[in-house]
């Protein structure tokens, strides 16, 4: 349990500094904070719906867009 415990903090740690690292490249390439969803077109929290919901999503999102 400990080693499980261990190991979710390194991963965790290792997340925040990758995320963080594309958060200051995005915001060196267009000076946009990366968490501002305002010049996003389609958000899916694929969290919530998986990847087959976000599929499904993108599709019915598409539809008529020529």
């Amino acid at each position: 349990m400990i080693n499980s415990n261990c190991r979710k903090k390194k991963l965790s740690g290792k997340i925040d500094r990758v995320n963080t690292g594309r958060a200051n490249h995005y915001w060196h390439d267009t000076g946009k904070q990366w968490t501002d969803i305002g010049g996003d077109d389609l958000i899916i929290n694929t969290e919530r719906v998986g990847i087959e919901g976000a599929v499904e999503m993108i599709i019915q999102a598409t539809k008529g867009i020529e």
